[in-house]
């Protein structure tokens, strides 16, 4: 079995402030109800947002993020998000931090393992980054989670967004120049 793709951060301070105030850039950004589903935006532009979240990513010595990205997950009766890596300009990347911004309590995170013979479709989204996706009978989940409070996550392990909700679901995903390992350690 795939080793765990995810830890929740259980860090000690307050992050309900952060969430806020996440929640009023993204919804200024626009990208709550237009959008793809990868939307980048410059660390610099949340940075001046949100000066408290530069000091808890340099409290905790994540001081190379590069790039936030607003994840929209449409419903999937509009639009079934199927299990993916994403590939990255740099392929050695593979670990992000996830955050909930808008309708993530009843929507899930999923890991699978792909079933042999499994060939992937490279798909390029608007924004030009691609992606390996796969059907969902090609793969077999091995994790669920509920992406209610932050989460470090592997993002080069076969994952999809299952949002059986009425309303889109948006996350805010933090991306690092180096993997942060030290994330997943307890």
């Amino acid at each position: 079995m795939t080793q765990v793709p995810f830890k929740y951060l259980d860090w000690d301070e307050p992050i309900e402030e952060i969430t806020a105030q996440l929640q009023m850039f993204v919804k200024k950004t626009g990208f709550v109800t237009k959008g793809t589903f990868f939307n980048p935006v410059d660390i610099e532009e949340v940075y001046k947002a949100i000066p408290n979240l530069r000091y808890l990513f340099k409290k905790r010595n994540l001081t190379d993020c590069y790039s936030l990205a607003v994840i929209r997950a449409l419903p999937v009766l509009i639009a079934p998000n199927f299990p993916h890596t994403d590939i990255m300009p740099e392929p050695y990347q593979k670990i992000a931090i996830n955050w909930p911004v808008y309708n993530c309590e009843n929507t899930y995170t999923t890991f699978y393992e792909k079933k042999e013979g499994a060939t992937p479709e490279v798909i390029k989204l608007p924004n030009g980054l691609p992606y390996s996706r796969y059907k969902f009978e090609d793969v077999v989940e091995t994790h669920r989670i509920k992406l209610n409070e932050p989460v470090a996550l592997r993002f080069d392990i076969l994952h999809a967004v299952i949002n059986d909700t009425d309303i889109v679901r948006v996350t805010a995903s933090f991306r690092f120049r180096t993997n942060h390992w030290e994330l997943f350690e307890n």
